[in-house]
């Protein structure tokens, strides 16, 4: 061992672990010699700061640290885990084709009103506009008339809220000759 200027201990030339140890990336690549020092300091490398000290400048340099980036935006906390209890029902659950129809997803709770969307699927799938509907006063109300001839197995999946948990309504039948 060897005491550099302002007390820094570092591994001196020819004793053991001096240029011996192993690079490990992201963190030593900077090492002087044949290869990192097994040791806390870098001999030959500028004195480390600390404190105070290296939080206002980088190593070796009188460069500023940047600021950190801002954070990103708080994730929204996951659904809660209340149960809920859902049906799904439709105004006609037969219909001429281009005929409308309004299906409504109705959402009942033991703590409370559930509030958050409802996502209409059309045999599993989005069914256009009416892919993320609020839910006002218990319920979410989809109306459309864009429904192909034939057989449709409606569901509506509730994205849950901070009190109940996520689930799905239905399935329903709705028929379009």
């Amino acid at each position: 061992w060897q005491s550099e200027a302002g007390g820094r201990y570092a591994l001196a030339e020819g004793t053991p672990g001096f240029d011996q140890g192993m690079r490990i990336a992201n963190f030593n690549d900077d090492f002087l010699g044949a290869a990192p020092d097994v040791g806390a300091a870098e001999s030959g490398a500028p004195a480390m700061r600390f404190g105070l000290d290296a939080a206002a400048s980088v190593p070796g340099s009188a460069a500023p640290i940047p600021a950190p980036a801002p954070s990103p935006a708080p994730i929204p906390p996951p659904p809660g885990s209340g149960p809920v209890a859902m049906r799904i029902d439709s105004s006609s659950y037969s219909v001429d084709f281009g005929a409308g129809v309004t299906l409504t997803v109705q959402l009942m709770g033991g703590a409370g009103q559930p509030t958050g969307t409802i996502s209409f699927r059309d045999n599993g799938g989005a069914m256009t506009g009416c892919e993320t509907v609020s839910i006002a006063g218990g319920e979410a109300k989809c109306s459309t008339s864009a429904l192909a001839v034939g057989e449709h197995r409606i569901t509506g999946l509730y994205s849950g809220d901070r009190i109940y948990g996520a689930g799905i309504a239905g399935v329903i039948t709705q028929i379009v000759r």
